[in-house]
């Protein structure tokens, strides 16, 4: 099963996103700011990273930045209000 990261910090984004893709037969792990995003991926890169911009304590692009330096190839899906 396909295991994904999602890194969204309004619970009205996150809940129903999060239970649509599980629905979808996707492995789910959810992180609500920036740091949390960084510290998971570098614990278990997922197969896909699906990452809100506007994130606390370190947005979305510094999380991105950090990803690739550490894995390049990893699958980023950048979301954004």
């Amino acid at each position: 099963m396909p295991r994904l990261l999602l890194a969204e910090d309004d619970p009205d984004i996150a809940e129903p996103l999060a239970n649509a893709l599980r629905h979808e037969g996707y492995e789910v792990d959810e992180v609500t700011d920036g740091s949390e995003a960084l510290a998971a991926v570098v614990e278990a890169p997922p197969d896909l990273l699906v990452l809100d911009v506007g994130l606390p304590l370190m947005d979305g692009f510094e999380v991105c930045r950090g990803v690739r330096d550490l894995y390049p190839r990893l699958p980023i899906l950048m979301l954004t209000a």
